[in-house]
């Protein structure tokens, strides 16, 4: 995964361990901005209903302009 420019952590953004039962897997390119929303939700700070791909994508768009 890792070769290819993925990145695998648990979900606070630590080292992967195999026995893990937490694993979050990106292409790389997301992988700070996933940590930092599953930090936040467990954290219970900024809960708001999942965007649809769609939302998704348009907010990060309007967020790196």
């Amino acid at each position: 995964m890792e070769e290819g420019g993925g990145s695998i952590t648990d979900f606070a953004g630590g080292a992967f361990q195999l026995n893990s039962c937490e694993v979050l897997a990106s292409n790389g390119l997301i992988h700070a901005e996933m940590v930092a929303l599953f930090k936040d939700m467990f954290a219970g700070r900024n809960l708001a209903p999942i965007p649809t791909p769609q939302e998704f994508a348009q907010r990060r768009a309007e967020k790196y302009k």
